[in-house]
């Protein structure tokens, strides 16, 4: 399976505004409820905090659930 590729530029890496930015969830209070659930992973790594951030300047395979994964690469702006 491939996966989707996006390149992400912007300054706040707001987990919530990313995560509805890139389509992976309709709204970013589904967003948070999810990420309060756990369901979501981070490079196989389940989050649970809302307030989480992510480091410029490398990768990351989101996954939403069971069936939706994308990879998200972060530069600095």
């Amino acid at each position: 399976m491939e996966l989707e590729e996006i390149n992400w530029n912007e300054e706040d890496i707001n987990l919530a505004k990313l995560l509805r930015t890139v389509d992976l969830v309709d709204s970013a209070t589904e967003a948070r409820r999810l990420i309060t659930q756990g369901a979501i992973s981070i490079n196989e790594e389940r989050i649970n905090d809302i307030n989480s951030s992510l480091d410029f300047s490398k990768e990351y395979i989101i996954k939403v659930g069971k069936r939706k994964f994308k990879k998200i690469k972060i530069n600095k702006k």
